[in-house]
């Protein structure tokens, strides 16, 4: 009876974690989520298999299904989401789903059409005594596969984590419980574990698989959502570029020096500044000099700036941006408007709106302690930033109101329209 319980309990951890895993899945259409829920479910099939047998006795059919969801589909499907997680081009994830599915097709008719001779009691039976050797290898091909594709994965992440490179820091405790889960696994079906730990292991299993993936970030794999860019109308002045220390995206057509940055994927990749950039005209451009009460009371230049946040970074990104746009209108005269907006149906976008009385209070506003504190500490509840800018031809603005004695309110999106 001891083990009747501890395979109900585990199929129930399994069922219970897929059903939990794939409620994430469907809003979010990852990948690697997609397989680990593949790889509970299976978990859940062949435990409950165990149970079966435990309690009533094993039989063939219960055999089958216990090799081909335990010991085949399961261990594929968590090395096959491990690599759709930290692999980076399309052509490494297609190979693996080519490979996984191929393989899969081939040990399916093979498990499923052996005949299986011996007797069968109620202990967990083993593959040896009742297969052939073409199904063992079979199996055995799929425990290599998994486990050389969990610890090259592994071992891949670690030298990017030892990079700084952040996305792979925070998946490398993911990819830990997902490897030791992956061992659990092989280690129970290829019945290397006591009848009483082997259902045990495959529960624990599941735990540490739920568990692991339920510790991502919502957006630490970019490639899984395909986002075109927003539909600005004037596109030659949209770049995009991922999150870097604040250093504002400049390389718009109207201040290109040319020859100062050489081509390169789009925008996506550019060198960094060693000095804080000059949002001034060039050289070669006079400095505006005073024109009519529009260009005055307007100012010269402005900037849309368009931050995706990481899942769950919300509040803490809000945060910020209250600090600093309290800063910005208690000491920046020649900022008109820094204003930040929570964007309607995208809860992880926040748009800022900047207005600069001319070029000086853009270069004056770069350098100021507190908006260099923002764009360090903003790193890391950002994944990706757009940024726009703009020069004002025309508009109207209001009167600037007195400057406010009291603080912004915490943890809410600012919406000051001056200062």
């Amino acid at each position: 009876m001891v083990n009747v319980a501890l395979a109900l309990l585990a199929t129930l951890a399994a069922l219970g974690g897929a059903g939990l895993l794939l409620s994430r899945t469907l809003p979010d259409r990852r990948m690697y989520l997609l397989a680990w829920c593949g790889t509970l479910l299976a978990l859940g099939i062949a435990l409950g298999s165990m149970t079966i047998g435990f309690a009533s006795g094993f039989r063939p059919a219960l055999l089958r299904s216990m090799e081909l969801f335990g010991s085949l589909i399961a261990p594929l499907t968590l090395a096959l989401g491990v690599v759709e997680l930290i692999a980076r081009t399309v052509q490494a994830r297609f190979a693996a789903r080519l490979i996984a599915a191929s393989y899969v097709i081939v040990a399916v008719v093979i498990i499923l059409l052996d005949p299986i001779i011996g007797t069968f009691g109620k202990s967990l039976p083993k593959v040896t005594g009742h297969y052939s050797s073409l199904p063992g290898l079979v199996l055995d091909g799929a425990h290599i596969f998994a486990v050389v594709s969990l610890v090259s994965c592994v071992a891949v992440t670690a030298v990017r984590g030892n990079k700084r490179d952040r996305k792979a820091a925070e998946a490398m405790m993911t990819l830990a419980m997902v490897a030791l889960a992956g061992v659990l696994i092989v280690a129970a079906m290829r019945s290397l574990l006591p009848g009483p730990l082997a259902p045990l292991a495959l529960g624990g299993a599941a735990a540490l698989i739920w568990f692991g993936a339920s510790r991502l970030p919502g957006a630490i794999n970019d490639h899984d959502q395909d986002q075109e860019p927003e539909p600005y109308e004037d596109m030659s002045r949209f770049r995009k570029q991922p999150y870097d220390d604040g250093q504002y995206d400049n390389t718009g057509p109207r201040r290109r020096p040319p020859q100062q940055h050489p081509q390169n994927n789009g925008g996506y990749e550019r060198q960094r500044y060693e000095q804080q950039p000059s949002f001034a005209p060039p050289a070669a451009m006079p400095m505006p000099q005073p024109g009519p009460p529009l260009a005055q009371s307007m100012g010269q230049y402005g900037r849309i700036m368009i931050y995706t946040l990481i899942d769950g970074h919300g509040d803490a990104f809000d945060r910020l941006a209250a600090e600093v746009a309290h800063n910005v209108r208690q000491t920046e005269p020649g900022t008109l408007v820094y204003a930040c907006h929570t964007v309607d149906n995208a809860p992880n976008q926040r748009l800022f709106y900047q207005l600069f009385r001319d070029a000086n209070s853009v270069e004056m506003h770069t350098r100021q302690p507190h908006v260099q504190r923002f764009a360090q500490e903003a790193r890391a509840h950002v994944s990706g930033t757009n940024v726009i800018e703009l020069t004002v031809s025309a508009g109207n603005i209001a009167q600037q109101a007195p400057p406010r004695p009291e603080g912004p309110p915490q943890g809410q999106p600012v919406r000051w329209q001056h200062g």
